[in-house]
């Protein structure tokens, strides 16, 4: 479905083209930048044509002493593919750690797509490679049954759960409120850049109880903010006397 993208990155010429009609077209909407989804680069010239994209957006956007966010998305494995040098481009790298019908690791169904031990085998890999400040976890707000693998939404399945521990509804395996807290533990503990969201309108009303959304900003608060001890620490270090060498 991208084979348009890798067609027009190709020549130089087109892919600046389209980086300038992407700037425009983000500077007259009101945008922050764009994200690049190239499902997917084939070979390693692929990746070093995308390397090049990213950079021409931001040479460009530069021009105009303007913040221009590039944030590329891509699939579990292709961290391996990519130029180590691409945390220097990018703002953020997007992981989708979803839709792993028993790729990774090969097995037989029952197919949990998005679990808390796959994020952490796909985590491990960014941190070797470099990627881990640049990263964003991928939450995916929905469901894949466990054997076919057909989607539906959290919001379609989420009464059917019994507690926030609950990640499987009629064979339909999800991210319940608990797996997603500790995905956040995950993220925080391994220094990742933050998570990313597929998507948004696929959750309950912020304002319910079981919100993933709600769930999550609450968490991810309570996570950043200092505890007690860490705030009496942070007091006493900047009360500390500052000693010149000579």
């Amino acid at each position: 479905r991208s084979q348009g993208l890798g067609a027009a990155l190709r020549e130089e010429r087109s892919m600046k083209n389209l980086a300038r009609n992407l700037i425009e077209f983000v500077r007259s909407n009101g945008l922050s930048g764009v994200d690049i989804d190239w499902e997917i680069p084939t070979s390693e010239g692929d990746y070093e044509i995308l390397m090049g994209f990213c950079k021409a957006l931001k040479s460009l956007a530069a021009k105009e002493s303007e913040e221009f966010l590039v944030t590329v998305a891509i699939h579990p494995g292709q961290e391996m593919k990519m130029d180590p040098g691409i945390v220097e481009v990018a703002d953020f790298i997007s992981i989708m750690v979803y839709d792993n019908m028993c790729q990774q690791p090969r097995s037989a169904p029952p197919c949990y797509h998005s679990t808390l031990e796959f994020s952490q085998m796909v985590v491990d890999r960014l941190v070797r490679k470099g990627f881990a400040r640049k990263a964003l976890l991928g939450l995916p707000f929905y469901a894949r049954h466990v054997n076919h693998g057909e989607a539906k939404t959290y919001y379609e399945l989420v009464d059917g759960a019994r507690s926030e521990s609950d990640d499987m509804v009629d064979e339909y395996y999800f991210n319940g409120i608990n797996t997603m807290r500790s995905k956040i533990d995950l993220v925080f503990n391994s220094d990742l850049g933050g998570c990313m969201i597929w998507e948004l309108g696929q959750d309950v009303s912020p304002s319910r109880e079981d919100s993933l959304l709600a769930s999550l900003a609450s968490y991810v608060k309570y996570k950043a903010t200092p505890s007690k001890l860490q705030r009496r620490k942070q007091r006493k270090e900047r009360k500390r006397p500052v000693r010149e060498e000579l």
